[in-house]
């Protein structure tokens, strides 16, 4: 198991592509295989990993997802509900009733 820890906050990258690359090119590598030795048969082999699962807090999920977030106009990625914008806000921010 391979973890990969995403902390979104005050110093977050800003281009979230060029941060994960190195992760992403390693990946690359593990799912084509790359030489390993067994101990116990003392022989070379392929070894593989893939990529199954990604989790996170709704920041975080969201910034790898590429998404706006729990403040934009929808909000959710597992269901089609919208936001509404705030009454006399001055920003882009909605809120989910």
């Amino acid at each position: 198991i391979l973890s990969l820890g995403v902390i979104p906050g005050p110093k977050k990258p800003k281009d979230f592509c060029s941060f994960l690359w190195p992760f992403v090119e390693e990946m690359l590598k593990l799912a084509a295989g790359v030489r390993a030795f067994d101990i116990l048969s003392e022989k070379i082999f392929a070894l593989r990993a893939y990529l199954i699962v990604v989790f996170g807090d709704i920041p975080a999920v969201s910034m790898v997802m590429r998404m706006k977030g729990h403040n934009g106009v929808s909000p959710c990625r597992m269901c089609k509900i919208t936001g509404l914008p705030i009454p006399d806000a001055a920003g882009t921010t909605h809120y989910v009733p």
